[in-house]
Parts: C-alpha cells; structure tokens; sequence
C-alpha cells in the first residue's frame, strides 16, 4: 500500500510522462529576419523580371549590317551585346536589341548579389533605350564625347576644385593641363577599354560602330555591368564608386560636379545619367583621378609626365582607364613609372589585373587615330 502511494505521489510531483508533454517543436516559432528578407528580395526581383519581360514587348527588330566583322567568331561579352553568336557568316541579321538589353538585366536581377538598387531600378534603362535610341555614326558620337568635354573645360570653376582637393599652386597648374588635355576621342577610347572585352582594338572599335549606328548610343549607355550586383550600367560601366552625391556622401565624379553651374551638372547618381551626360560623368571623373595624381606629384615627376604624354598620348587614356579600375594601384604604378623618368612605356609599370588595361588602351586609341578620330 505504501509503494502505491509513493508513485502516485510521483506523479503529482512531476506530471505526465515525456510523451504526453507538449514538444519544443511543436511551439510557433518566429522565422528568422533573414529568412524573411531573402524572401521579399526574391519576391522584388521576380516582380521587376516581369516588368522587364513586359517592356520588351514593345521593342522591334532591325537589319543589322555585319560586313565589317565578317568572318569573325564572336563569344563571350562579344556575342551577348551583339547578339550574334560564333561565326559571322552573313553579311547582316535581324536583331532585336530591346530583348538583348531585357535579358542582360534579367541576368544581373538574378545574381546572388544584386543590390535593393540594382532590383529597384532594373526595369528603368531599358524604357530609356525604347523611347529614344539615338542611333548615329561613331564619328557623331566622339563629336558628341567631345562636346560634353568642351562644356565642362569651358564652365568649370578650376580654382574652386583646386582648393576641394587642397591643391598648393603648382599642383593646380598640373591639374589644369591634365584636364586640358582630354578630348572626345580620349573619352572614347577610354570607354571601350572599360566596356569591351578584348584588347583588339579594331575588331572593339567595328563592333562599336555596328551598334551606335543599328542599336543606338543609348544601348551604349544602358548595357549593364554584369559581373557585379551593383548598380552599374553603360558605356563606361559607372558603379556609385565613381559617381553619386546623396546623403551617403560625394564620390568621385560628383566632387567635380559641384564646382560646375546647376545648368551644367550631371545628377548624383548613375541610373539618372541622360544620353551624352554619360559623357560628361566619364570626363568629370577622370578629373577627380587627375587631381588625386597632381596631389601626389612633385614639379620634376609633372615635366617628366608632359613629356610622355606628348610622346604616346595614349598613355592619357591608360592612367584614366586604370584610375577608373583601381584608383590606388594606379596611382602607385603611374608614381613608380614617373620616378624612373618614364623612359619606358607606363604599360612596363602596371602589374596585375592592371595590365590588360594599358593593352587595350593603347590598341583602342590607335584604332581611333587611324580613322582620324583623335589625335
């Protein structure tokens, strides 16, 4: 009797067995934040695909002329932004453009790392490019790179970014003739060395010419970087690095920016770029880099830079091409290139993933002075 009153005293004690208790899975649990943000983030992007998807639908196909890459193989970059793939057989081929630029930013929608900016604003260049291509010749198209050059030469408070960037007089005087240097040319080949693949100038140069003259110049200015989640788009491939004044500060081009009239300023960020402001930015932020190389470089070191690049003028576009890359390596290259007197090329002076830049820079510019489109 008295074992049978010990286990039911147990029992009050300690409750029911373990079975018949309530299990720690069983309770509602509160699902992770970030779970929950990857969902809403996958949500956006599917959302803005098919925004994408629907815009496409009102672009057309043009005949496009090949003749000039004929017998060509295209792959990579090459095919995608062209949209012809392998061998190019026939001397032209129906292309619908509109789709290519839906695909391309379908694809940077997709990557693991797209930014809430790059989903947010995804489905906006290819309405830009539909309302207005602006197809036009190459040569139209470095007058236009120069005319934006001129604008800014001829409106720019010099002295006000002299002082910016604390700039002593001597400093400022190399900064101007930096500055002063650049032509639409310049701009150009400099955007091919960052948009095209391939140090081949000629064949970058033809497959330039085929799309601003069948696609247009703002296809150029729309084709989105695709090997980053970034925000980054266009002919010059401008990432919020480069350019952007809002309330996380002023970057690059933008420092430049604000020493110009309001009439004459690009917006603060790149998806607001319109058209030939593209240009502009490209110029602006090449001037930010010059004022980061006269700050860092003595008198003798600037006779030693105006005499190379009155030597090789392409190595202007290498050091905007390199600084555009990797500002700081390209500083340290340009400075060691500049103390040994520049006697070599400054291509002898870069070191990794820098010297395919100073390749492709010197073979685009010379393609562009053969058509007699720089100087």
């Amino acid at each position: 009797m008295l074992r049978i009153l010990l286990t039911f005293a147990l029992i009050l004690l300690f409750g029911c067995s373990e079975k018949q208790q309530p299990t720690e899975a069983a309770q509602p649990q509160k699902k992770p934040a970030f779970v929950s943000a990857t969902v809403d983030k996958d949500r956006a992007a599917t959302q803005r695909k098919a925004e994408i998807d629907e815009t496409a639908q009102k672009s057309t196909p043009v005949q496009v002329n090949a003749t000039a890459i004929k017998g060509r193989k295209l792959g990579g970059l090459y095919a995608e932004i062209t949209g012809i793939s392998g061998e190019v057989t026939k001397d032209s081929y129906q292309i619908n453009y509109g789709e290519i630029l839906a695909g391309l930013w379908k694809r940077k929608v997709d990557r693991q790392a797209a930014t809430e900016a790059t989903i947010d604003n995804a489905h906006k260049p290819l309405k830009v490019y539909l309302e207005d291509q602006r197809r036009m010749s190459l040569g139209d198209f470095v007058g236009e790179a120069g005319k934006h050059v001129e604008q800014v030469k001829k409106n720019l408070d010099w002295s006000g970014v002299c002082k910016k960037y604390n700039l002593n007089k001597a400093e400022c005087d190399m900064f101007q003739k930096l500055g002063k240097k650049v032509t639409g040319g310049h701009l150009v080949a400099y955007g091919m060395t960052e948009i095209m693949p391939s140090a081949e100038g000629e064949l970058n140069l033809n497959i330039l010419e085929m799309l601003l003259k069948h696609a247009g110049s703002n296809y150029m200015f729309t084709i989105p970087a695709l090997y980053d989640g970034m925000l980054s788009l266009g002919f010059y491939q401008f990432t919020s690095y480069a350019l952007r004044h809002d309330s996380g500060g002023v970057i690059g081009a933008s420092t430049v920016n604000m020493f110009l009239s309001k009439a004459d300023q690009i917006p603060g960020s790149v998806i607001r770029l319109e058209n030939g402001q593209h240009h502009r930015a490209a110029y602006l932020f090449a001037l930010h880099n010059f004022a980061q190389l006269a700050k860092r470089t003595s008198v003798k070191e600037f006779r030693v830079l105006e005499k190379a690049f009155t030597r090789k003028p392409s190595e202007l576009v290498t050091f905007m091409a390199t600084s555009h890359h990797a500002p700081t390596l390209a500083l340290r290259h340009t400075r060691a290139w500049l103390k040994s007197g520049a006697k070599d090329e400054l291509n002898r002076y870069l070191r990794g993933r820098l010297i395919p830049y100073g390749k492709k820079s010197d073979n685009n510019f010379a393609a562009l002075k053969k058509r007699k489109l720089v100087q």
